[in-house]
């Protein structure tokens, strides 16, 4: 099978649309060394985001090193200071950084210890390095036993340092809001990026080109409607760009377009299956209000009409479908459904 879009890698190049601002603004923070949180859905594009603004790091000749520390696996405070500690000492080898023989001292003597989070500030400061730590999905802390020890710990050390830039970067919306702003942790970290659906004409544009290249066409109302059922999701829109892009050697169809996204659903209806049987009743009936459109949830209309019992239990089946990141709620305090294609399934499948 072809793959004619970054649907399992970075996007880069042409294929990276519509952020170049975000892209910019991550860059020159790098550069004038301003901590940085991104965080949004899987899939979202947040990797492609820092791939670009490093390369623009590259372009300008900007030197760095980078400390890039996935947490996904870790599970405890000790597995998290372990993996730093070997992600920092691999990072400043392949770097070719020379460090003072009291920072060699100090690294033997470091071994998943707190003091190694300052080891990156230490070299900055003496070398004149720069360097950037980023943290990937860091709402697995809270999975730690102590998970506010950590936090504070990591707090204790980051706001005090003035020589490395901080990226903060999370999967999971609603978990890293719990740490941000419940929480209140790392309040110096005042700009986030957001991630917006991409611009509608460029993703337009982008793939017209990549089909007329081999022969191949789509049209923009086809694109547009690629577009609307992605919701302007990269990886979404690639991935049933890709399908159309496969299944045709000339011009793409309708029914062809239909095939491709149900191709989609097919490939993730068992997890969206999964979702399902983790939920109550009435967790379900709030899901559907908001599947619905229902923006007034606590209403006694809404609560009678859906049979949810009363405003104290909406609250609690809210809370409960946010923990399990199938919703969240926009800047207007509007509930919305995170996955759009488990959006797409509900429509197609299961609320039909």
């Amino acid at each position: 099978m072809d793959i004619a879009f970054p649907i399992n890698k970075i996007a880069t190049g042409a294929a990276f649309l519509s952020r170049e601002k975000e892209a910019d603004t991550l860059a020159s923070n790098l550069v004038e060394r301003r901590h940085t949180l991104i965080y949004d859905s899987k899939k979202s594009g947040k990797h492609s985001l820092v791939r670009r603004a490093l390369d623009i790091l590259d372009d300008n000749g900007v030197r760095y090193i980078l400390i890039h520390l996935n947490l996904f696996r870790c599970r405890t405070e000790e597995t998290m200071l372990e993996l730093y500690t070997e992600t920092v000492c691999r990072a400043l080898a392949d770097s070719g950084c020379k460090l003072s023989p009291s920072i060699n001292e100090s690294i033997s003597q470091m071994s998943g210890k707190p003091d190694i989070l300052s080891l990156p500030e230490t070299i900055a400061s003496q070398n004149g390095a720069r360097i950037i730590v980023w943290f990937d999905e860091f709402q697995n802390i809270l999975n730690f036993d102590q998970s506010d020890e950590t936090l504070r710990l990591l707090e204790k050390h980051i706001l005090k340092h003035d020589h490395v830039t901080y990226i903060i970067m999370g999967s999971k919306i609603n978990a890293m809001n719990f740490i941000m702003e419940r929480m209140e942790y790392f309040p110096s970290f005042s700009e986030r990026i957001i991630l917006r659906p991409l611009n509608e004409d460029e993703v337009t544009r982008h793939v017209s080109r990549v089909f007329q290249k081999v022969g191949r066409i789509i049209t923009k109302k086809q694109t547009k409607f690629i577009y609307d059922c992605s919701q302007g999701n990269p990886w979404l829109i690639w991935r049933i760009a890709n399908s159309c892009f496969n299944l045709t050697r000339g011009y793409v169809t309708d029914d062809l377009i239909n095939e491709s996204i149900n191709i989609q659903l097919v490939t993730f209806e068992m997890r969206f299956h999964d979702i399902i049987d983790s939920l109550s009743n009435y967790q379900l009936q709030l899901l559907r209000a908001i599947y619905d459109g229902e923006v007034k949830l606590n209403s006694q209309d809404v609560i009678d009409h859906y049979g949810l019992s009363s405003s104290a239990n909406v609250h609690r089946l809210k809370e409960a479908l946010m923990k399990k990141e199938v919703i969240t709620f926009d800047d207007g305090n509007n509930p919305i459904i995170i996955d759009p294609l488990f959006l797409l399934w509900l429509k197609t499948r299961y609320f039909v």
